[in-house]
């Protein structure tokens, strides 16, 4: 960008890259840390990481408010819910195999001591109820 500023017509800002310097407590740019300092930092993958596994996010890396209002957005994937649609034609299995997959997760979340439920939705009986 520097080398085609003129030919653009604009000003370029350079911005160094920040980390965060735990014995300090501040932000320094990368290009300005002496060789051997601890420094800490936290991509945007490994923020999606924390927010997935429900780890708590450094208050060095992001005000307690604003992870407050991330772990609100982004819960861990346990919390997340999930659809699973089967489609074919009609007395294919659908319904039957969908019965026996949710057996089958129930009873895997009661033996894994999770709380969350398995519901299943037969297109036939929403279709008759809901038109």
């Amino acid at each position: 960008m520097l080398e085609y500023a003129k030919e653009l017509g604009m000003e370029i800002v350079p911005f160094d890259e920040m980390v965060y310097l735990p014995d300090q407590d501040q932000y320094v740019p990368i290009s300005k840390i002496p060789h051997g300092t601890t420094v800490c930092n936290i991509s945007g993958s490994q923020l999606r990481s924390h927010l997935h596994s429900g780890q708590d996010i450094p208050s060095w890396f992001t005000p307690p408010e604003v992870a407050t209002i991330l772990k609100k957005e982004y819960p861990p994937r346990l919390e997340q819910g999930v659809t699973i649609f089967f489609t074919g034609l009609s007395g294919s299995g659908k319904s039957a195999i969908a019965k026996v997959l949710e057996k089958k997760l129930n009873e895997s979340m009661l033996r894994e001591g999770h709380a969350r439920r398995v519901t299943g939705l037969d297109g036939d009986i929403i279709r008759k109820h809901l038109s």
